[in-house]
């Protein structure tokens, strides 16, 4: 099976959405705690999605990448 990387541009995005979730958690801790909630849990989401993104492509060679 042939790995791809996953383009920077993507990890980016990931880690812009993840800070994006974290402060609406903030936001809405005082205000809903259920909305403050699932933010939190899509925060975790993201980051690890973004995590494992990264370790992806760092075990990716670029000799494979054809």
């Amino acid at each position: 099976m042939n790995r791809k990387k996953i383009p920077f541009l993507i990890l980016l995005t990931l880690l812009f959405s993840s800070i994006s979730m974290a402060m609406l958690a903030y936001n809405y801790f005082n205000v809903n705690i259920g909305y403050s909630a699932i933010f939190f849990v899509l925060f975790v989401l993201v980051v690890s999605l973004l995590i494992h993104g990264c370790n992806r492509n760092k075990k990716i060679n670029p000799k494979e990448k054809t």
